[in-house]
């Protein structure tokens, strides 16, 4: 005949006790794997929302220098006006950009949200910013460009193929330079942040499900 195995109460308490502490323990470790995950995303999400001031700050400051220089130079109040209300749209479009990464960082910060929706924000916040900068930004330097280099030969030239050439290259040299310094001082960081933040959540989730 079999045995039977006689197990006392005491002994089904211990079990159970070393189940409960077992449990805590594991609740524990996974609690303070999610807290350094939000404190590793926290320090990424923060570059985020220095860039977007930075790049706020910029925004608003460019407005009355470039009005006032073009003006000085003598460009005409069509091209006046229209520096004026494309920057202060570009001033705006930065404030929202701004807000969003925000936004982000408060998400990070609420106990109350989850890894998941903080993921699905900061896609949110890149595919917003692609857009901005390949769809607004790059086709209104274009105009900017085309437009400006009329102004300055209208007003310092008038003269032949070989002056307006000269203007044409001198403008895009500069705008090749700034939109160098540019992508890697605002651009680049932005991009390696979103992307560094969601691979971080991207191993914790996998972790999470092995």
């Amino acid at each position: 005949m079999p045995q039977e195995n006689n197990i006392s109460p005491n002994e089904i308490e211990q079990l159970r006790e070393q189940m409960n502490l077992l449990q805590q323990l594991l609740n524990k470790k996974t609690e303070i794997s999610e807290r350094q995950l939000r404190r590793a995303v926290a320090g990424r999400v923060s570059k985020l929302v220095h860039l977007d001031l930075m790049g706020l700050v910029i925004c608003f400051a460019v407005i009355p220098l470039l009005w006032y220089s073009v003006k000085m130079q003598g460009c005409g109040r069509v091209f006046q006006g229209f520096i004026l209300f494309s920057f202060t749209i570009n001033a705006i479009m930065q404030l929202v950009q701004y807000n969003r990464s925000r936004r982000n960082a408060m998400l990070l910060y609420d106990p109350n949200t989850d890894l998941v929706a903080l993921a699905k924000s900061l896609r949110e916040y890149k595919r917003k910013n692609d857009y901005m900068l390949y769809r607004i930004g790059i086709p209104f330097l274009v105009v900017f460009v085309i437009f400006y280099a009329y102004e300055l030969y209208r007003i310092n030239y008038g003269g032949g193929l070989l002056d307006l050439t000269l203007i044409v290259v001198g403008l895009m040299v500069g705008v090749v330079i700034g939109g160098l310094i540019g992508y890697l001082a605002f651009q680049k960081p932005l991009a390696n942040n979103v992307n560094r933040a969601l691979q971080d959540i991207a191993d914790a989730s996998d972790e999470a499900a092995a």
